[in-house]
């Protein structure tokens, strides 16, 4: 069991196969200089259209993202192919600034592209270039799709410790106890939890035949903070946060407020933390 209390409250980057010299695309030279006359300038976590690659020729027309904010020593753009199926294999190249065109899409789909994108380094096992795309998903991602991306960091952490992919295994259960504190945030945080104590972690509960990600809130007068019995119930489950009867482990229905409190954004807050993945890069 992973449980803890609170208060209730390389730029990975690969060349291109060959070192053929790229030649300036029509569609490049058209799109790039629309607004002001002058290419756009990429920074990490933009999406861009792969043209004019004359070594990759299937890699045209690809959507890419960008996995760093400075180009590199050669000049080129560290970019990483938009998975378009969860299951894409990891695939990274490296190209000169005339061979992306910059192709900002609607949030969710970048926030999926970048979702894809971690599973795919996490396939391979790059776990903090992983880590950090997750990150970087969690940016775009709104409402219930916010939940599923932390879960998955979770697991990462998870997978990290089973494995034994870490020198700093402290690190990786605060920053577990740090993700799961933001899940769960926007609900310790409503007017009637405030002063509460809560545990949160990985454990069983009632309803649920595995260990579940869960929050549970005591009563005001209970005397120890690390019981296991509570009033009110939260749980991750496939894909957002609900809340179940602490005895029972029905489904209860939640409050208006608590369905909208879970559309916080909590990206920023998580990439900017100090165990964040993104600051291993």
């Amino acid at each position: 069991m992973f449980q803890t209390n609170g208060s209730a409250l390389d730029a990975a980057a690969a060349s291109e196969a060959a070192a053929a010299e790229a030649v300036p695309s029509g569609l490049a030279a058209r799109l790039s200089t629309l607004a002001t006359g002058l290419p756009a300038a990429e920074k990490r976590g933009d999406m861009v259209i792969v043209d004019g690659l004359l070594s990759r020729l299937e890699l045209n027309g690809r959507c890419a993202l960008v996995l760093s904010d400075l180009r590199l020593e050669n000049g080129r753009i560290p970019l990483g192919i938009a998975p378009i199926q969860p299951d894409d294999p990891l695939e990274l190249i490296a190209v000169q600034p005339q061979n992306v065109v910059l192709a900002p899409h609607v949030p969710e789909r970048m926030g999926t592209a970048w979702n894809n994108l971690a599973y795919a380094y996490k396939r391979a096992g790059k776990y903090i270039e992983a880590g950090a795309a997750y990150e970087v998903a969690l940016e775009f991602m709104a409402g219930q799709q916010a939940p599923t991306v932390i879960h998955n960091l979770v697991k990462l952490c998870m997978t990290m410790l089973r494995e034994g992919h870490t020198d700093n295994t402290d690190k990786i259960n605060a920053r577990i106890e740090s993700l799961l504190g933001h899940l769960f945030q926007p609900i310790t945080s409503l007017p009637e939890f405030r002063g509460r104590d809560c545990n949160y972690g990985i454990d069983f509960v009632p309803g649920y035949p595995s260990r579940m990600i869960m929050c549970g809130i005591h009563n005001p007068s209970d005397v120890s903070p690390l019981s296991t019995t509570y009033s009110r119930l939260f749980v991750f489950d496939s894909e957002n946060v609900v809340e179940v009867h602490p005895e029972a482990g029905t489904r209860l229905q939640m409050s208006a407020v608590a369905i909208e409190s879970m559309k916080q954004p909590r990206g920023k807050a998580i990439r900017e933390s100090s165990l964040s993945f993104s600051g291993e890069l």
